[in-house]
């Protein structure tokens, strides 16, 4: 390469004659540089149950968690009609009221029952009769409708005779234990009807003499079935 002028034009033309011979498509027109495409905006998930555990790293997640449900106590109160055999000479009838507390499947109550005087014929002449005042203990489970319970009974029984040489009265304790079988019949939402049936073993039983002698003797078992309106409180 040869100039008459100046070096400095020699190493200009030196310089293009090496980037010829290193890029031949440098000569060739360049296309007008585009925009860049904008960059698309990120969409950040939302956190979900199962990808983000509720913990105590993320307070805001677990105070979402339901309240714990406390443990209730409700209220029961039964008023009804019983039917008993086994207490006297004859079957009787008679009412019954209670109230009982209940923690979801399982209740303790107290009853108490009144049965109605009988009277029956006594052995050689005149009439005996009996009566029974007794306040029940129950301690009961529920499944669903229905209920098993235990019972414990403490009493008076009354007994007298009439139209004999030697009438007499008198007041004798009344100590029973069994179990009661029920089931419960929802009629409203605070209001239902319960059948239930009882069966005890006379832990003191008696003999009623008239004229001196033996006239009637309790059994060791007796039993009753009555029907309650109950309502829960």
């Amino acid at each position: 390469l040869r100039t008459p002028g100046v070096c400095r034009e020699l190493i200009d033309t030196a310089a293009l004659a090496i980037a010829i011979a290193i890029d031949p498509r440098s000569l060739l027109p360049r296309p007008p540089a585009s925009d860049p495409p904008a960059p698309t905006p990120a969409v950040e998930a939302a956190p979900t149950s199962a990808s983000v555990p509720r913990s105590e790293s993320n307070p805001e997640l677990a105070s979402e968690a339901p309240p714990r449900r406390a443990v209730s106590i409700a209220f029961e109160g039964t008023a009804g009609v019983v039917g008993s055999v086994g207490v006297g000479p004859l079957p009787s009838l008679g009412g019954a009221i209670g109230f009982a507390l209940r923690w979801t499947h399982v209740s303790l109550g107290l009853e108490g029952r009144i049965d109605a005087p009988t009277t029956a014929g006594a052995l050689g002449g005149g009439r005996v009769s009996t009566e029974l005042v007794v306040a029940t203990l129950l301690p009961c489970m529920h499944f669903g409708r229905v209920f098993a319970c235990m019972v414990g009974q403490i009493g008076d029984l009354g007994d007298a005779s009439e139209g004999v040489v030697d009438s007499t009265s008198g007041r004798n304790l009344w100590l029973a234990a069994g179990g009661r079988l029920g089931v419960e019949v929802p009629l409203q939402s605070t209001l239902g009807l319960r059948v239930r049936s009882d069966v005890t073993a006379d832990l003191r039983p008696r003999t009623f003499l008239v004229n001196q002698r033996s006239d009637w003797t309790a059994p060791l078992v007796s039993g009753s079935l009555g029907a309650d309106a109950v309502v829960h409180f």
